[in-house]
């Protein structure tokens, strides 16, 4: 599959940068090779975590601490997290690729009337806002974080030594620390309570206290995330030929179609998160 994301090297050399400063946490990098295009990482015998507890979100607030102060030595990564967002621009300009994108491929009627009804409004709503042209300008480089940028329970196991193991960083990368704490709460692969929530910004927020904007771009920026996210889970509906997708991946229609509309239901939980403006 044809790919400039650099997925293979991002994951691979970015474990072995973690495991390199002590950072253990993630399974141990063995072997990768471009030619093959393959890598190699240790097996981890572990369990989904369904409904984290309080400790495993401390561990996964550890295991961001680590990255900060990794971060913060080594600037010499060699990529910017897959869809970096280090401004309110870069944001804007990936709801607008997401959204048209979307519009040009899928012939669903849903998806057009959920775009023109509901999302456009949301979105022109919290852009007339009063914006500081600080948050349209890219965070100095001093501020950005070593990301996984895919991060969250939903990519983790935990051993039978009560131990979290976190994996698959191939979006791996430079980018703001904003980003990967607002796509932690949002991500729909995340089960967390209101206080869980309120503990993860109390705690992210203290381990970036040297941004002294950080929480005001949290606050700002988690409404367009959110709309981002409401784009994100309907890419099953780019798919043309749903008779050779379901074949390919040895799923009945039926279930396909099911699945599917399931994720316009999450389509538009992202949205009531705006347009009642649950996310305060």
């Amino acid at each position: 599959v044809l790919d400039n994301r650099e997925r293979l090297s991002r994951d691979f050399l970015g474990t072995k940068l973690l495991k390199k400063n002590n950072i253990n946490c993630i399974p141990k990098p063995l072997y990768s090779s471009e030619l093959l295009n393959i890598s190699i990482f240790q097996w981890i015998n572990g369990k989904k975590i369904v409904q984290p507890s309080n400790d495993d979100l401390n561990r996964a607030i550890d295991f961001v601490k680590n990255l900060k102060t990794l971060s913060s030595k080594n600037n010499s990564f060699p990529y910017d997290a897959v869809e970096s967002c280090k401004c309110l621009k870069d944001i804007l300009n990936q709801i607008e690729y997401k959204k048209s994108s979307l519009l040009n491929i899928s012939s669903s009627k849903k998806i057009k009337k959920f775009i023109q009804s509901y999302f456009k409004p949301a979105l022109k709503k919290i852009r007339s806002q009063k914006i500081s042209n600080l948050y349209l300008k890219p965070i100095k480089n001093r501020l950005e974080i070593l990301s996984p940028s895919d991060f969250g329970f939903h990519n983790s196991l935990k051993t039978k030594k009560n131990q979290i193991i976190f994996f698959d960083f191939e979006y791996f990368g430079k980018d703001d620390p904003v980003k990967l704490a607002a796509d932690f709460l949002l991500h729909p692969g995340m089960v967390l309570n209101l206080q869980q929530k309120k503990i993860w910004i109390s705690k992210i927020s203290s381990i970036f206290k040297n941004d002294s904007n950080f929480l005001n771009r949290l606050y700002l920026f988690i409404p367009f995330y959110a709309l981002r996210w409401a784009l994100i889970v309907l890419n099953d509906y780019k798919i043309s030929n749903v008779n050779e997708y379901c074949k390919k991946k040895n799923i009945k229609k039926k279930i396909f179609f099911k699945l599917r509309n399931k994720q316009i239901k999450k389509a538009y939980y992202f949205y009531n998160l705006v347009k009642k403006e649950e996310y305060k």
